[in-house]
């Protein structure tokens, strides 16, 4: 009933937001545990910045999409050409973002990266399941028809984590997003925790190992993070956050 009331009233963008200040209600409105977390976060800080790894295009529906049309900042990151365009599109004017064409990978130089041709005729979502594994690209073909057929394999620059962020004179952050379809534990370990502590993390779990998982866990709490698993996403959040995070952490998923 609450949802259906006040939807209408006050989608995710809505300056009513700023003045009720209470991520319960905006958990019981809206039912996203990554919008929960975000919109904690623009309460406790007004002009976070963010880094996103595997941005996409950040279109509607994605939980980023209300934060950055305000006064976020950040480095948004996506590998594919034709996603890439679209985020340009979308954001190539914005003085507030910083746009990468790259994927985040081992070693920085070129890489193979593999993904779904653009298509008028592709469910939903097909341009979402670019990854440097093939292996892992190929196991979506229940949700692509004749996915061999479709599948790209280009050479695209790509970064180390600590690479990207000095040739973009980025310190300091305050969130970091990760979508990296089966490369989220690889980039987890590349987290030099002493030199960058954003104040959330979220990534993708359900692509990595039982192993993987268990790792990331370890890392992220012996660097000083509890860690929640969502469905197919995970959330890290440091210790000594509080406010409006800190509030908001117990309503999303289940914790370490």
């Amino acid at each position: 009933m609450l949802r259906r009331l006040l939807r209408p009233l006050a989608g995710r963008s809505a300056p009513l937001w700023r003045a009720v200040r209470s991520p319960a209600l905006r958990h019981r409105t809206f039912a996203d545990p990554a919008d929960t977390l975000f919109y904690a976060l623009s309460l406790d800080r007004p002009s976070p910045f963010v880094v996103c790894l595997g941005a996409n295009d950040v279109g509607e529906g994605d939980p980023l999409l209300p934060f950055l049309r305000t006064r976020w900042r950040g480095l948004l990151v996506e590998p594919v050409p034709y996603v890439f365009r679209r985020l340009e599109q979308r954001f190539g004017g914005n003085g507030r973002l910083l746009l990468e064409n790259a994927a985040v990978a081992g070693a920085t130089g070129t890489t193979v990266f593999h993904f779904v041709r653009e298509s008028s005729d592709l469910p939903p979502g097909y341009d979402h399941l670019g990854s440097l594994s093939r292996p892992l690209l190929e196991s979506h073909a229940e949700i692509v028809p004749e996915l061999d057929g479709r599948i790209v394999h280009a050479a695209v620059p790509c970064f180390t984590f600590s690479d990207l962020l000095a040739r973009h004179h980025i310190g300091a952050f305050d969130l970091l997003v990760m979508d990296l379809e089966g490369f989220d534990a690889a980039a987890l370990r590349q987290i030099d925790f002493r030199r960058h502590r954003p104040l959330l993390i979220t990534f993708e779990h359900i692509f990595m190992s039982d192993d993987e998982r268990t790792a990331s866990d370890a890392l992220l709490r012996a660097a000083g993070y509890t860690v929640v698993m969502m469905e197919q996403d995970a959330a890290a959040l440091r210790a000594d956050a509080g406010g409006a995070l800190r509030r908001a952490w117990p309503l999303v998923g289940h914790g370490s």
